[in-house]
């Protein structure tokens, strides 16, 4: 498959600083294709009812067939954009570096598996169905828990 010329990044912050930093990362790294940015804090800043819900909210909406998708406590650098491309082009349909805080896809996959399901209410179940359904579909998956996620401090850490 050619190098896509356009590709759609869509960033799950639903804070507008979060938002605002990782779009003028992403711009400071001189992609050589154009970008189509899905922002979540544009479209909804409230809780969707499931993470799926909002998988498949920035598959709708956008036009590129190219899709990266970035958690907000993700940490990516420009080799992980030209990385997860060269790999959807080489044949992987899915390609992840952080579980489902950090991959792309085409939505030539969701067209031929079906969209995420979002029954899955809370975020719960939903990558390991769509992960089955990759499986079960003997679809090509490039797929890591790289270290690059940034847990969050919760209050519980700090009382023990």
């Amino acid at each position: 498959i050619n190098q896509p010329t356009k590709i759609a990044i869509c960033l799950f912050a639903s804070e507008n600083d979060k938002t605002k930093e990782q779009v003028e990362k992403i711009n400071s790294f001189e992609l050589p294709f154009e970008i189509e940015f899905w922002l979540r804090n544009k479209k909804n800043q409230n809780q969707y009812n499931s993470f799926s819900q909002m998988v498949n909210e920035a598959i709708d909406d956008t036009d590129s067939e190219f899709m990266i998708f970035i958690n907000p406590k993700t940490i990516f650098e420009k080799d992980d954009f030209l990385n997860i491309i060269t790999k959807l082009c080489s044949g992987y349909c899915f390609v992840s570096l952080v579980g489902f805080c950090l991959f792309g896809s085409t939505k030539e996959l969701f067209r031929n598996i079906g969209m995420m399901d979002e029954r899955y209410i809370g975020s719960t179940l939903e990558d390991d169905d769509f992960c089955l359904r990759l499986n079960l579909f003997n679809k090509a998956v490039y797929y890591l828990h790289d270290k690059n996620y940034k847990k969050i401090d919760t209050i519980l850490h700090h009382i023990y």
